[in-house]
């Protein structure tokens, strides 16, 4: 998938992260968000021609040369591993509650970034390191016209979920 479609799949999660947790305050719903954001994105650092790989080039290039692509930051067990790794630094520097937040956020974000890819014909190891065998439950090709209604039905995720925490029925 593009970029712009798994930062709408973290929209979409952050927007259901809203619709399960409305007593958040807004510092808590920011920290979540800015957290789904970075981590629908941060997959994709294994590739030097994603969004994230351009920015950190140093970064994506040991990555990438370490795991290669749709390897080790694709797999939930790792991007869990990562998420608690990034808990214990934040606790050891007293990076507070809203690192917390964030963190749960980037998780989230990270996860619906591995799903989007598992709708592609190329998969997602989702059980690496156990495994490298890549799984996918559809065959959407990137930047296809399916790519792009699959992006519209996000879009529509996204407007409900935000209606129902704005405007509960």
């Amino acid at each position: 998938m593009r970029y712009n479609t798994h930062l709408m799949g973290g929209v979409a999660t952050a927007a259901a992260l809203y619709a399960i947790a409305p007593e958040a305050t807004v510092e808590v719903g920011l920290a979540m968000t800015a957290g789904t954001l970075i981590g629908s994105l941060f997959p994709d650092i294994d590739h030097k021609g994603s969004f994230i790989g351009k920015r950190l080039k140093l970064l994506s290039f040991l990555v990438r040369m370490t795991t290669g692509h749709r390897g080790a930051t694709h797999a939930p067990i790792l991007l869990a591993a990562l998420s608690i790794a990034l808990l214990f630094v934040g606790n050891l520097f007293g990076f507070g509650q809203m690192w917390l937040f964030g963190i749960i956020g980037f998780f989230c974000g990270a996860i619906s970034h591995v799903l989007l890819d598992a709708l592609t014909p190329a998969g997602v190891p989702l059980m690496y390191p156990f495994s490298k065998e890549s799984t996918n439950f559809a065959k959407i090709k990137t930047g296809s016209f399916g790519e792009t209604l699959f992006g519209f039905a996000l879009m529509l995720c996204i407007v409900v979920a935000l209606g129902s925490y704005w405007l509960p029925i």
